[in-house]
Order: structure tokens, then sequence, then C-alpha cells
């Protein structure tokens, strides 16, 4: 008689166990004191597609600044900051964004966000149409604190 060999596959079953573990932190050296966050964001400086007035919220648009206007996409999503001068077309500006800005002609309500309005104004109604885009908030009636957030689709 002769052996037979037979070949049975194996079959590997793994059970997984939760596994608890525990992390040590030790708390380092105090560092130097920073700013606190939330500063200020330092824009390129670049040429303005046309006359530009003052107090309005622009835009980069192809390498240039213009008005932002929240009836177009691209203008709404591509925002910078706000002019703090009025300027001539083919003019440099520097637009600020994260920042207070005062103006004594302004009369803000306290609590209510400020939007994008046509042509870059500001505006504490916000749009029924286009994109609504909260550019800043009112510290008191005359400041508000620059900050751009991200467009809705409306």
């Amino acid at each position: 008689m002769s052996d037979v060999i037979v070949r049975v596959p194996t079959t590997v079953c793994v059970v997984e166990q939760p596994v608890s573990f525990a992390v040590v932190i030790n708390r380092g050296e105090k560092g130097d004191p920073g700013s606190g966050g939330g500063g200020s964001v330092s824009l390129p400086s670049l040429l303005v597609a046309q006359s530009l007035s003052a107090l309005r919220i622009v835009a980069n648009l192809n390498g240039q600044y213009d008005y932002a206007n929240p009836l177009d996409p691209i203008a709404a999503w591509s925002i910078a900051g706000i002019s703090l001068q009025s300027i001539n077309a083919g003019g440099l500006l520097t637009p600020v964004n994260n920042q207070p800005v005062s103006d004594q002609s302004w009369n803000w309500v306290r609590g209510s966000p400020v939007f994008l309005g046509p042509l870059g104004t500001l505006t504490q109604t916000p749009p029924s149409t286009g994109s609504l885009v909260t550019v800043a908030r009112v510290l008191d009636p005359k400041t508000l604190f620059i900050h751009i957030e991200d467009a809705i689709r409306l």
C-alpha cells in the first residue's frame, strides 16, 4: 500500500480585539508670547481695473482688483478685502482684511453682520439672489472688523 498525501488549504481567521492605550504628554517649557492670532492678512498690491471708491469690497479678478459683486459667482469667491482709499484706474491698491476699519460717516447696527452689496458696497441687508457673503462684524457704530467669509450661493 502506498501513502496518500492530501493537501488541505488552510484558512486563517483574524479576530480584532479592542486595544486600549494611553498617551503621556510631558509639558515643555513655556514659549514666547504670540500675537494672539487673528492678525491682519497681508495682501498683494495690484493694479485696479477701473477707478475705485474707498471703503468698498474688492476682488482679485484676473490679477487686478475690481469691485466684488454678489451676483457674479467668480467675484464673490475671489474677494480680497476692502479698499481704504479711492484710486484711479491703473493705480496700485493694497486692500486690507482681518482688521478693524473705522469711518465717521458709518452708523452700523451692533450685533448684525455686514454683507457684500452691489459694486462692493457694504450693507446689513442680506441679498435675496446671487451669493451671500458676510464681509464684516460690527464692533461699534463707526467701526467694522473686516473678515471675509466664504460665499454661500443663493
